[in-house]
């Protein structure tokens, strides 16, 4: 009895992972979805909310070391050549963020997401 309801639920659960395999492949992705109703505008979204945060972590950070900068004395010269060139990869980056943000939102635009409002970078 015991060796029965193995096998039944065993040819059961066979069963149904072989039908929903076969329902699965009658999808059909060679339809066109619309780049507005898509999960390519969603993507956009989330990788420009990213870029936007690490930009205002960037501009804390530079705001931060530029009271380091103007807190430091002169005689420790070794500390404030440090700052000075942390400020300037600082800079670096944000510029680079700020290229990739505008680069982001151009893409969005042209792909016409919906709902979207570009920042004055």
């Amino acid at each position: 009895m015991r060796n029965f309801l193995l096998f039944a639920i065993f040819i059961f659960t066979s069963s149904s992972i072989f039908f929903a395999a076969k329902s699965s492949s009658n999808m059909d992705f060679d339809t066109y979805r619309p780049p507005g109703s898509s999960f390519h505008c969603e993507e956009l979204l989330e990788t420009r909310t990213e870029n936007l945060r690490v930009k205002q972590k960037l501009i804390g950070l530079l705001e931060r070391n530029s009271q380091l900068i103007a807190n430091t004395p002169r005689e420790r010269e070794n500390s404030y050549r440090k700052l000075t060139f942390i400020r300037g990869e600082i800079k670096f980056k944000l510029e680079q963020r700020i290229f990739r943000l505008k680069s982001i939102e151009e893409k969005i635009v042209r792909s016409g997401c919906p709902g979207f409002l570009s920042s004055n970078l």
